[in-house]
């Protein structure tokens, strides 16, 4: 099975999945635009709450906020997917990269998403997100 808007659609043959490939290869550019507006951002641990209340004030001027603001909902699960794929996945697993795009979604399907705004949140909380972002990349484009 891949996702796509709308839904989920499954394939006859995941090892040669073009609709996977092509599903893929849409959402990946705006995970990349995510990376490039990061790149060079240091990530601390855990802020202070002056740094909290700061980072509120600052927010609505993030670009990195702000662009995953203008996307839709899709493509935000999917770079939250790419993300949790990056911190989480275990080398030793022999899935496809279709099945562990799978796999992840649907654990975040059952958890349940919440608003835009609170996806987007979760995401900026996660520290380092730059390297969540490229492990899982690589991943599911091996």
């Amino acid at each position: 099975m891949y996702y796509q808007k709308g839904g989920i659609s499954s394939l006859d043959n995941p090892f040669e999945n073009e609709k996977w490939i092509e599903f893929r290869n849409a959402m990946t550019p705006s995970v990349n635009d995510v990376l490039g507006l990061l790149q060079g951002r240091t990530e601390s641990s855990i802020p202070s709450e002056e740094d909290i209340f700061e980072q509120i004030k600052m927010k609505s001027e993030d670009p990195v906020y702000k662009y995953l603001h203008s996307l839709d909902m899709e493509t935000i699960k999917f770079i939250q997917t790419v993300m949790y794929i990056g911190r989480d996945y275990n080398e030793n697993d022999n899935k496809t990269p279709e099945g562990i795009y799978n796999f992840q979604k649907e654990e975040l399907d059952f958890i349940g998403w919440r608003s835009k705004s609170i996806e987007i949140n979760q995401m900026l909380g996660q520290a380092p997100l730059y390297q969540y972002l490229i492990n899982g990349l690589r991943i599911i484009q091996r």
